[in-house]
């Protein structure tokens, strides 16, 4: 039975990654949402084996704690998880520390950056501990303001003249 249940992690292990191949050529929208949309339609082709990976709880029948499910369920959300990962480049820390935070004050335990999609906006934000940093640091400095019953932000004046002089952007 656990071979059965490995064998499924895997089958949509790869459905996911051939996603995520054939994304490649794709803006960032596109390649954010391959993992995600592979993974619905693997469910829905696969449903007897979604169900057992996911749901069914067989009588009698239980997962070593660190067997070979775990693994393979680490595996299936891996190729998702690469994808959404953000690689900081050498000014990274100057650039938290002109917002007056260090990078030595983000919280340990929190995931320090990754691309997360906003599927309301229909666009990809900087999420984790340097994201919160980030957003912290703008609104402190008056950056930024959030839209009145909204979850959108609005650059301000000396916000879109601050990220000019600071970050070339």
């Amino acid at each position: 039975m656990l071979e059965l249940i490995v064998q499924s992690y895997k089958s949509l292990e790869d459905s996911i990654t051939t996603a995520f191949g054939v994304s490649a050529g794709s803006g960032l929208e596109q390649r954010l949402a391959a993992g995600p949309l592979a993974y619905r339609v693997w469910a829905i082709e696969h449903r007897r084996q979604f169900n057992l990976i996911f749901f069914d709880q067989l009588g009698g029948c239980a997962a070593p704690p660190a067997g070979p499910t775990v693994s393979a369920q680490t595996g299936v959300l891996q190729p998702i998880a690469v994808h959404y990962e953000v690689q900081l480049g050498p000014n990274a820390e100057p650039a938290v520390i002109s917002l007056g935070v260090g990078m030595t004050s983000l919280p340990p335990r929190r995931k320090l950056a990754f691309l997360c999609p906003d599927w309301s906006h229909d666009r990809a934000h900087l999420g984790g501990a340097l994201g919160a940093v980030v957003m912290t640091g703008l609104l402190s400095r008056d950056w930024i303001r959030p839209v009145d019953r909204s979850r959108s932000l609005e650059l301000t004046p000396a916000g879109h003249e601050g990220l000019a002089t600071y970050f070339a952007v």
